[in-house]
């Protein structure tokens, strides 16, 4: 999965911008790690999956 198609994903499981990401490696699979900041100023970090696309989690 490419950057922009996890970054789709991140946006459509939390309305913001994205501020900050990162490739990491998550239980042992390459995930994106993604940072967004919505317009009341919070924050949530999201994760994909690199390969599959598949949503990890949301906080």
């Amino acid at each position: 999965m490419s950057l922009s198609q996890a970054l789709r994903t991140a946006r459509g499981a939390w309305d913001g911008e994205v501020i900050d990401y990162k490739l990491c490696t998550f239980d042992g699979a390459l995930a994106y790690d993604l940072t967004l900041l919505n317009d009341d100023g919070r924050v949530a970090r999201v994760r994909v999956e690199a390969v599959s696309g598949k949503l990890v989690g949301v906080r």
